[in-house]
C-alpha cells in the first residue's frame, strides 16, 4: 500500500507541473498594449464618450480589455487643461513641467547694408532657452523672441532707416514677448503674455518689397500615467514661429520699389494661441481658427482587468497665412 506522504508528495509534484485552468488563464490575459492614434480635433473631442472611443479602437483592430471610462476621463482632463490655458494669460500650470535645468540664454543684432530687400525670422521656445534676435538693414527689418523660464534679455538693431526690437521679460507674472519691426514705409509690432510655465514664441518683419509669409505651432506633449502608484501627470510644450517679408525682393534680387510687405506669427498656449498676419501693399491678412491634430499612444501591460502603463496625447496646433 502506498504512504500518504508519497501521494501527497506525488500529488504536489502534479500540481507544479500542471497548474491549474485559472492561472492558465491570468498567464495569457497578460499582455502588452501598444495604440497608436493620429485623429483630427473633432474625433480627439468624442473620445470623452467612453462608447465612442472604445467602438473607434475596435474599427482600428485594437481589441484590449481596457477600462474605457479611466480613458475616456483623460481625454476629458486634456480639454480641460488646454481650455484653462486658452481663457489666460496667466493661469497656474496643472501639471508639472518636464524639469528644472539651468537656463540657457541667447541673443544676437544683426545691422547690413545693401542687398535686396528681403528678410525673416524664425524662433523656437523650448524647455530652457530664453532668447532675443533683431535685424536691420537699409529697407528692412525682423526680430523675435522665445522664452519658456523666468528670465529677461532684449536685442536692438538698427540700419539706415530700418530699426527692429526684441525683448522678452520673464521677471514678472505674466512673462511677455515685445517684437517689433520697421521700415519707412512699413511697421509692424506685437506683444504676447503668458504663464511663466508656458512656452511662448513671437516674431515680426517689415520690408520695402512685396510678398510675405508667416507662421505659428505649438506642439504639446501630456502624459497621464495610470495604475503606477503614485507618478503625477506631466505637460510640457514647443513653440515655433516663421516670418518672412520682401519674397518678391528675394525671388528678383531686386532691391526696393516693389511694394511693402509686413508679417508677425504668435505661437502659445495662451493669449490667442497660435496666428499669424500678413501686409502686401497695405492690405492686411490674418490667419483663420489654427489647424489641430491629435496623437495619442497608449503604452503598458495589461494584467487581467488591470492596466499598468500611459496614455500620451500629442496636440499639434499650427497657424499659417501668406499674401503676394
Amino acid at each position: 500500500m502506498l504512504s500518504l506522504s508519497f501521494l501527497l508528495t506525488a500529488l504536489l509534484c502534479f500540481a507544479n507541473a500542471n497548474p491549474l485552468p485559472g492561472s492558465r488563464l491570468q498567464a495569457r490575459q497578460s499582455q502588452q498594449v501598444s495604440i497608436t492614434l493620429a485623429v483630427s480635433d473633432s474625433q480627439f473631442r468624442s473620445f470623452e464618450n467612453s462608447a465612442t472611443l472604445k467602438s473607434y479602437l475596435q474599427s482600428q483592430g485594437y481589441n484590449y480589455n481596457l477600462n474605457y471610462n479611466q480613458l475616456s476621463q483623460t481625454i476629458v482632463s486634456t480639454e480641460n487643461y488646454f481650455a484653462s490655458k486658452a481663457a489666460s494669460t496667466t493661469s497656474t500650470n496643472s501639471l508639472a513641467p518636464p524639469n528644472n535645468d539651468a537656463i540657457q540664454t541667447d541673443s544676437d543684432s544683426t545691422t547690413l547694408d545693401g542687398g535686396a530687400s528681403y528678410t525673416n525670422i524664425s524662433a523656437t521656445a523650448d524647455t530652457n532657452l530664453v532668447s532675443a534676435f533683431s535685424f536691420s538693414d537699409g529697407d528692412a527689418a525682423s526680430s523675435g523672441g522665445a522664452i519658456q523660464r523666468r528670465k529677461t534679455i532684449s536685442s536692438t538693431s538698427s540700419s539706415g532707416t530700418a530699426d527692429s526690437t526684441a525683448t522678452v521679460t520673464g521677471s514678472t507674472n505674466p512673462v511677455s514677448i515685445f517684437s517689433s519691426a520697421d521700415v519707412p514705409s512699413a511697421s509692424t509690432s506685437t506683444t504676447l503674455q503668458g504663464s511663466p510655465q508656458d512656452a511662448l514664441a513671437a516674431g515680426t518683419c517689415a520690408a520695402a518689397a512685396n510678398g510675405a509669409s508667416a507662421s505659428a505651432q505649438v506642439v504639446t506633449t501630456v502624459t497621464y500615467p495610470i495604475g503606477s502608484g503614485g507618478r503625477s501627470a506631466t505637460s510640457g510644450s514647443v513653440s515655433s514661429i516663421f516670418c518672412e517679408s520682401g519674397v518678391s525682393a528675394r525671388s528678383s534680387g531686386a532691391a526696393s520699389g516693389s511694394g511693402t510687405s509686413t508679417g508677425l506669427a504668435r505661437a502659445a498656449l495662451t493669449d490667442g494661441g497660435v496666428s499669424a498676419q500678413v501686409s502686401c501693399n497695405g492690405k492686411t491678412t490674418s490667419s483663420s481658427a489654427p489647424t489641430v491634430g491629435w496623437t495619442v499612444n497608449v503604452q503598458g501591460t495589461m494584467s487581467g482587468s488591470s492596466f499598468n502603463g500611459n496614455v500620451i496625447a500629442v496636440r499639434t496646433a499650427r497657424a499659417e497665412v501668406r499674401c503676394s
